[in-house]
């Protein structure tokens, strides 16, 4: 196994995600804070959400009563926090060789931003190594080609970057409901496959969403959800889906693909003192492993 770029950028934290850090050698999943916020647009403070993330997920029960599988008996480790990270170029530079190191290694990387930006950088490190299908799940569309004007690698224009690196048709979007005419536009244009919120509202999930299948990264900005439910995020945007419709289109999803990787971004701590985002993104992250465990044979 090699791990070099994972032992160049990571630093060890404290505590782990839920408690829990088998060896790296040992480990299926292999979770990676991303501290950045530097392209922020409104509301700076995603980079805490790695540590929040982490602290409220050890005080969170670990037995998962629907799939009668236990978090804590998961192969996962904790490599910890990149570190240094200067620039939005260095962002994908840096999740890019952690990712394909991972990859490589056989294991899933799950990533906890941080801005959407660090979406980007786990595409380009998947795309040298495989063929995959990119799941969004965001309120906003982040098709924009600049924004603000002049800047072309920032959270709102993350998934045009990435479409520009992997094509159009490998990328899904569920749950889009702020939008600009120029990305709406653009994925028709591009055909994008966009399930918009208003879609999610008044169609069955099963029928939006079965056609999604292979080898796919699922990306999620806790923005999809409703504020109202989820106040702690760098843009957020009402109305939006509940916890529980959440919930259903992931495990919709995860019936269907082979998970390659995975990402929980914009949760921002300074918006929501109750640490309820946060804990909605640490049930994300659980949820999603344990859906992958119980389809093993």
């Amino acid at each position: 196994m090699s791990a070099y770029y994972i032992k160049l950028y990571l630093t060890s934290v404290q505590p782990t995600f839920s408690g829990v850090d088998v060896n790296y050698e040992d480990a299926k999943y292999v979770l990676m804070g991303v501290p950045f916020d530097s392209t922020s647009s409104y509301r700076p403070g995603s980079r805490f959400a790695p540590k929040t993330i982490r602290e409220i997920s050890i005080e969170m029960e670990s037995f998962d009563a629907e799939l009668s599988l236990d978090f804590d008996h998961t192969p996962f480790h904790d490599a910890g926090d990149i570190k240094s990270i200067s620039s939005p170029e260095d962002l994908i530079k840096k999740v890019s060789m952690v990712v394909k190191d991972t990859i490589k290694d056989g294991k899933i990387p799950i990533i906890i931003g941080g801005e959407h930006t660090t979406t980007l950088g786990s595409v380009v490190g998947l795309k040298e190594l495989s063929d995959f299908n990119l799941i969004f799940l965001d309120a906003h569309l982040d098709l924009r080609d600049e924004y603000p004007v002049g800047a072309r690698v920032t959270h709102a224009t993350v998934l045009r970057r990435c479409a520009e690196k992997i094509g159009c048709d490998r990328i899904i979007v569920i749950g889009a409901r702020a939008v600009s005419k120029e990305e709406v536009e653009y994925a028709d244009r591009c055909k994008i496959k966009v399930f918009y919120y208003h879609e999610l509202i008044y169609n069955n999930l099963d029928k939006l969403i079965d056609s999604i299948g292979g080898n796919a990264y699922i990306s999620i900005d806790m923005d999809v959800l409703d504020p109202g439910l989820a106040p702690g995020v760098s843009n957020p945007e009402p109305p939006g889906i509940s916890f529980k419709e959440l919930i259903d289109i992931l495990k919709t999803i995860m019936r269907n693909i082979k998970l390659v990787g995975m990402d929980v971004t914009e949760v921002n701590p300074l918006y929501d003192p109750s640490g309820v985002t946060s804990a909605y993104a640490a049930a994300i992250i659980k949820k999603i492993v344990l859906l992958n465990e119980a389809k093993q044979p």
